[in-house]
């Protein structure tokens, strides 16, 4: 069954929120696989099959048969699980219980109109939910602070989790093992709560229906809309007119 994409997906927020007009562009524009997302894919499968054993069995080795023949894919996945892990002893020794949720899909759509993601994994521990998000790509450093994509999962993994666990915080984190990099960013509750009624809900509006403006930035990096947008190839030009100018 091919994987379900919501219309204003978190990995898309940073886009859509800048720019609304570029949902619709974008979605003249086919779906295609490359060879980057296909990778990212499988380096994803492969870190939710081992971290189901260490969740099921408590197990940190594997064999050559879990682990598959791709060396990079497996260095990469096996630093993003040993980040987790940190994580989860040092939680362990300061709680009685810390539950864990792998690949947890999770429904914001209080915020956003049909919004839902899907979370690489969640922890939480006491009054603290943490949200981790695996990033297999190595050309293009991904910082969590202000970053929407987690703080839309943190915001669906509140209205999942809040009735059961007394939540007052949200830490989101981003690993990225092929560039060596990871970051975080720590939250009230109520301050993601107000993020998403203030910020995102009138933005989400806007895309979903088309209205707003077409706003260049560096958000059009990932847009498949960029090759045809009239607003970007304007800006562009005057880019370039500003800079003959000056010579």
């Amino acid at each position: 069954m091919p994987e379900i994409h919501a219309r204003l997906s978190a990995s898309g927020a940073k886009r859509w929120m800048t720019c609304p007009k570029s949902v619709a562009l974008e979605e003249t524009i086919p779906e295609t696989d490359t060879e980057y997302s296909m990778e990212g894919t499988e380096a994803h499968a492969l870190a939710e099959k081992l971290l189901a054993i260490f969740k099921k069995e408590g197990r940190r080795e594997f064999s050559q048969e879990e682990l598959g023949d791709n060396r990079d894919m497996i260095l990469a996945v096996t630093d993003y699980l040993d980040y987790i892990y940190e994580l989860y002893d040092g939680l362990a020794l300061q709680n009685k219980d810390v539950a864990i949720y792998i690949e947890q899909r999770v429904d914001f759509s209080h915020y956003v109109k049909e919004g839902f993601g899907t979370c690489d994994c969640i922890i939480i521990a006491g009054e603290t939910l943490h949200i981790i998000d695996y990033k297999h790509g190595k050309g293009v450093r991904v910082y969590c602070k202000n970053n929407p994509q987690p703080r839309l999962y943190g915001l669906g993994a509140l209205e999942m989790f809040e009735w059961e666990y007394p939540i007052k915080w949200v830490n989101t984190h981003i690993v990225q093992p092929r560039m060596d990099w990871a970051d975080t960013e720590n939250l009230s509750a109520a301050f993601l709560k107000e993020w998403g009624e203030d910020e995102v809900k009138p933005k989400a509006d806007l895309a979903w229906e088309d209205k707003g403006d077409f706003v260049p930035s560096d958000a059009c990096q990932f847009c498949k809309a960029k090759p045809i947008c009239r607003a970007r190839a304007q800006k562009s030009l005057s880019i370039i007119q500003d800079i003959i100018r000056r010579k």
